[in-house]
């Protein structure tokens, strides 16, 4: 008969000796109370108003898939928008420039009128350029073309939603060059900067944020936004880091005079 393997057993409570080893040099790992508990990233929520349904559907369904974008209601018209705003207290409201029972100019009023954090971005096509400038100062904060791309569209939402100014870049030359030329079939033409947008840039290039210099002026953070916007098309700056540059820049020449 062949030889028996001798087997040494543990009782069935007891770990081996080696399991043993591994388990008590593991180290401690016990929750330090001093270190924040991680937080969710808050997504952009979002409500979009347009007049044709197929538009809106398909608008919702493109942000949708967008991590860090949130649609929480869709409208087409301001009957609808209006109810929305209030229940889902949205960050940024994706309109037309046109819907069918109320005007683009006195819907943005409206909206932002008691409502100051809430941000407007305007789409529109190319005939709707123009008006631009008067939809910035009646209180949106941005406007870009309908048939702009995705990454360009959460771009501008999300720069919206940070209290940046914002306007698609073929918009942006097409105003500054209705400027530049004083075109005549231009709505609205702008002259030389104001004594409001001087002290602006004065305030900007001082390093004063966009609630400051509200305070600072007797105005409201929209109507910073808006003053920003006007000094861009007119100095033909693209967007608001080159502004800050222009800004710093003119502080410095200023003080060599």
């Amino acid at each position: 008969m062949g030889t028996l393997l001798e087997v040494q057993t543990w009782p069935h409570n007891a770990l081996r000796p080696a399991a043993t080893n591994a388990v008590a040099n593991l180290p401690a790992r016990i929750p330090n109370p001093s270190l924040p508990l991680p937080r969710a990233v808050e997504k952009v929520r979002v409500v979009i108003a347009d007049p044709q349904t197929l538009f809106v559907q398909a608008l919702e369904s493109l942000l949708r898939t967008e991590p860090g974008i949130q649609v929480v209601g869709v409208a087409t018209s301001f009957e609808r928008l209006e109810p929305l705003i209030r229940h889902h207290r949205p960050h940024v409201v994706l309109m037309s420039m046109v819907l069918p029972d109320k005007g683009g100019m006195e819907v943005v009023r409206s909206l932002v009128e008691g409502n100051e954090d809430l941000r407007i971005l305007l789409m529109g096509t190319q005939s709707f350029e123009s008006h631009v400038p008067e939809a910035m100062e009646a209180g949106a904060s941005g406007f870009v073309l309908k048939e702009t791309d995705r990454e360009e569209l959460c771009r501008a939402i999300q720069d919206v939603h940070s209290g940046k100014p914002y306007i698609n870049e073929q918009t942006s030359r097409k105003l500054v060059l209705d400027y530049l030329i004083g075109d005549r079939t231009s709505s609205r033409r702008k002259g030389p900067l104001t004594s409001r947008e001087k002290e602006l840039i004065d305030l900007v290039g001082a390093g004063y944020t966009n609630r400051q210099i509200a305070s600072l002026l007797f105005i409201s953070p929209k109507t910073v936004e808006a003053h920003k916007c006007n000094v861009m098309v007119k100095l033909w700056l693209n967007g608001s880091s080159e502004l800050t540059r222009y800004a710093v820049l003119q502080g410095a020449l200023d003080g060599c005079v």
